[in-house]
């Protein structure tokens, strides 16, 4: 698994899956999953989006489907300032 460590990555499509990041910070980044392995160690997002791919997507769906999540985005806490943004 790929390690990025101690860096700010600003404005950036980053993919999560097989990488484990480490003390980073995402600003006005998009988060893409697709239901892979990752790791998330003290680490923050400031103003970001995520897109669900593939198996995270489909487990997306069968969580709204039961209720467990809502169905509207701006709802999940990392979506949620962007989400406002484009409605506004």
């Amino acid at each position: 698994m790929k390690v990025v460590s101690d860096q700010t990555i600003q404005k950036e499509t980053v993919i999560i899956d097989d990488t484990e990041f480490r003390s980073c910070t995402f600003v006005k980044c998009t988060l893409n999953y697709t239901g892979g392995g990752f790791g998330l160690i003290n680490c923050a997002a400031e103003d970001c989006f995520c897109e669900f791919f593939g198996p995270a997507a489909r487990t997306i769906l069968f969580l709204q489907k039961f209720g467990l999540l809502a169905k509207d985005p701006s709802c999940w806490p990392i979506v949620a300032k962007k989400a406002k943004k484009q409605s506004a």
